[in-house]
């Protein structure tokens, strides 16, 4: 089964017990995604900003994609934006249907 990590290539950096690269996370296709919905439109709130977990999970219901959210968004850290600063939010099929042509 394929998983993101399979589109990143390896890092410089090596795991020291077994001397693997890590994967690379700025190498993912994250360029490539098209919204074919219409996105959410959402303000960001100071809890936003320091949890974005919580916020990605009010729309996915998982967190792990937040990655895809600041990337669309050309956010490299959610800390360097500021409170009312509005995002765009892909719709979760958006995001199946691109995670499905891009990993699977």
């Amino acid at each position: 089964m394929r998983s993101i990590y399979d589109l990143m290539q390896p890092s410089i950096i090596q795991d020291s017990e077994y001397k693997l690269p890590f994967p690379d996370v700025c190498t993912k296709a994250f360029s490539e995604f098209v919204f074919d919905e219409a996105p959410y439109s959402y303000m960001l709130t100071h809890n936003d900003i320091y949890r974005p977990d919580l916020m990605i999970a009010q729309f996915y219901t998982i967190s792990e994609l937040d990655d895809i959210v600041l990337t669309v968004n050309q956010i490299a850290e959610l800390d360097e934006t500021m409170v009312g600063n509005t995002v765009l939010i892909p719709t979760k099929n958006n995001v199946e249907r691109f995670y499905n042509e891009n990993y699977v």
